[in-house]
């Protein structure tokens, strides 16, 4: 990817969301919510301090990050849709690298 982010931003590549339900029911792409997690692509170098020091994220790229459905905004590189979130503003994260 040939963008990257400043400070505490992240670059987000959104999770398809489920649209079949456990009881077989499909649910149409007009219908769907806008999904409320993605794929960590890229990362900023991490949150300016006012003291101009910079404090690195806890987020890496290739996690799995959970969001506010109106946290972000959408962007399109090379015709891929992906959000810019800063990173106050993910609920929680799942690090697939830990164990």
């Amino acid at each position: 990817m040939r963008v990257k982010t400043l400070y505490d931003r992240l670059i987000v590549k959104m999770i398809d969301a489920e649209n079949t339900l456990k009881s077989g029911l499909v649910i149409p792409d007009n219908n769907s919510e806008k999904p409320n997690q993605g794929k960590v692509v890229a990362i900023g170098e991490g949150r300016l301090t006012l003291d101009g020091k910079i404090l690195p994220t806890r987020i890496k790229v290739g996690d799995t990050v959970m969001y506010n459905k109106f946290a972000g905004h959408p962007i399109k590189v090379d015709g891929e849709d992906f959000f810019v979130i800063k990173e106050d503003e993910v609920l929680a994260y799942i690090n697939e690298g830990a164990e």
